[in-house]
């Protein structure tokens, strides 16, 4: 079972689970590897079931709360610490840490992206859910293939396959969905819209809305008002 934590995100990865980690920039990352018997320690027994983190056939993709994201860094930064210096009685230390990283992950009750993949199945729905949730992050595809534990292509790919629609015309459409209603109801200036729904270019989002629309913003918000 491998665990990785980065910018927030946490991946599960159950033994037996073929899985590349594509990620498109990082700061440091943090790789736990053990053995899937390590959660049937006593230690863990408080756990809420922690053999549901990693066990079974998905790879689970835990997003914490923002306000708990500094304390998992702590508890991996002690853990790495733990295993580098290795002192006396260090496993109990890093069961013991190990467990204080479930148990903050329990409180906080982090959002969840699974990918299915013993079905071949890549949560299509999930990720469909996490876009319209998240449509105005960035959403390069690395990023998201990194969410999915999935390599960019074999993301791209499926959820083509599966959806009918390539991945980049959905987060588009769903940009352009949120911009019309702004448009409709606020008085938002067309720039600050295109900002808040995802785009750093207007021009961009000039053109994607009238490839959609076959109209501008502009005269969007002119034919809406009418």
């Amino acid at each position: 079972m491998k665990t990785v934590y980065k910018e927030r995100s946490l991946f599960f990865i159950p033994p037996g689970i073929q899985s590349e980690l594509n990620i498109a920039s990082f700061s440091k990352m943090y790789q736990l590897v053990f053995h899937e018997h390590f959660l049937e320690h006593p230690d863990f027994i408080d756990c809420n079931d922690p053999a549901a983190w990693g066990r079974g056939n998905r790879i689970r993709c835990y997003r914490p709360a923002p306000e708990t994201a500094g304390g998992i860094q702590t508890v991996l930064s002690q853990i790495d610490r733990e295993y580098r210096e290795n002192r006396a009685n260090f496993q109990a230390m890093l069961r013991l840490k190990i467990k204080e990283l479930f148990l903050i992950l329990q409180r906080s009750q982090p959002h969840i992206v699974s990918a299915d993949l013993a079905e071949g199945s890549l949560g299509i729905g999930e990720i469909r859910a996490y876009i319209k949730t998240h449509y105005a992050d960035e959403s390069s595809l690395p990023i998201l293939a990194g969410l999915c534990g999935l390599t960019p292509g074999y993301l791209s790919r499926t959820f083509r396959e599966k959806t009918g629609t390539p991945l980049f015309e959905f987060i588009n459409r769903i940009r352009v969905q949120k911009a019309c209603t702004l448009l409709k109801r606020s008085d938002m200036s067309i720039i600050d819209i295109a900002f808040s729904v995802g785009y750093n270019n207007v021009s961009f989002f000039n053109r994607y809305f009238r490839k959609i629309l076959n109209m501008s913003p502009r005269e969007y918000r002119n034919f809406s008002k009418m």
